[in-house]
């Protein structure tokens, strides 16, 4: 069952999809939201932190929240904002949904426990939604403040 839109709702895990220091495990909704989202349980190991990955679908919504665990949301918003917030069930009702969507960058980081986040996407998500920034490929952009709190965020978490 997943908590969305004010309501608890079946879900089917449809894989697994490790990575460096997490999974990322897909879900469906079983019910009449079904054609509307689906989403994502991301488990990750103590002090790991996600693939960097660049939305490019302009119509995508991203909705997550730390269940279990510690750690932090890094992003950059498309006006080149670059924000952090600290997210994990010891927040209580502290704890932020995350949303975020179209031109952002953003990754995740946990902390000595671990983290598990919740997503929903909106519409129904796809791979060609996002793409992922490796450090120092041609495709990396990104401002040296970006990488900079990263490595803090990330050696904190050590």
């Amino acid at each position: 069952m997943v908590s969305w839109d004010g309501q608890s709702r079946p879900v089917d895990f449809v894989g697994s999809f490790p990575s460096k220091g997490y999974v990322d495990r897909p879900y469906v909704f079983l019910d009449e939201k079904r054609a509307e989202a689906n989403g994502v349980l991301v488990e990750m190991e103590p002090n790991a932190a996600t693939k960097i990955l660049y939305v490019v679908d302009q119509n995508v919504r991203f909705q997550d929240i730390a269940i279990a665990g510690s750690g932090w949301f890094l992003g950059i918003k498309p006006n080149g904002e670059i924000i952090n917030m600290k997210v994990g069930e010891h927040l209580q009702d502290k704890n932020p949904v995350v949303e975020h969507g179209a031109n952002w960058t953003f990754c995740w980081i946990s902390g000595p426990e671990g983290l598990e986040i919740l997503d929903v996407t909106e519409p129904p998500f796809n791979p060609e939604m996002e793409k992922e920034i490796k450090r120092g490929s041609a495709e990396d952009n990104l401002p040296a403040k970006f990488w900079q709190r990263f490595d803090q965020l990330h050696q904190t978490t050590k």
